[in-house]
């Protein structure tokens, strides 16, 4: 039986403003995409990768990310999600946050001038956990922003 492992790698430096430019995100992604590779051969795993980087890191592209890719998982396979990009905090509109805050990470058009784009919360990614730790026990998430402590 062949093991898959999915990855969704998001990296984002070039925000459009007023979001303060990055450096180093995309280059992040290109490099845990060559190790994914390396160790995915390594272990003959079938890999699965999705890469969104910059522009194409929207918010639209990272949901379906999560629920067209990455939900392709079956029990023996791994997930990983990859994000290194902006983090955020905004106002939890659900009340259960301590602190009353939820924790966001901020896809590349999260500042759009008509404000119809959101930055995705902490609630929305552990749906998407939920969703994908029902499929298989061998999920990672791994995030390199601030505030990605909760």
């Amino acid at each position: 039986m062949t093991r898959t492992l999915y990855t969704l790698l998001v990296g984002i430096d070039n925000y459009p403003p007023p979001i303060p430019t990055l450096c180093g995100c995309a280059n992040d992604v290109r490099r845990m995409q060559a190790l994914l590779q390396v160790r995915a051969g390594e272990q003959n795993m079938d890999l699965q990768q999705v890469v969104l980087l910059d522009g194409s890191a929207t918010r639209a592209a990272v949901v379906d990310g999560f629920r067209t890719h990455l939900v392709q998982a079956g029990p023996d396979d791994t997930v990983l999600f990859y994000y290194s990009g902006h983090g955020s905090q905004m106002r939890d509109v659900h009340g259960d946050e301590e602190d009353g805050m939820d924790e966001t990470i901020l896809p590349h058009d999260t500042r759009d001038p008509g404000r119809q784009v959101f930055d995705i919360t902490d609630d929305e990614i552990k749906e998407w956990l939920d969703a994908l730790v029902a499929k298989t026990d061998n999920v990672v998430l791994l995030f390199d922003c601030c505030h990605s402590a909760s």
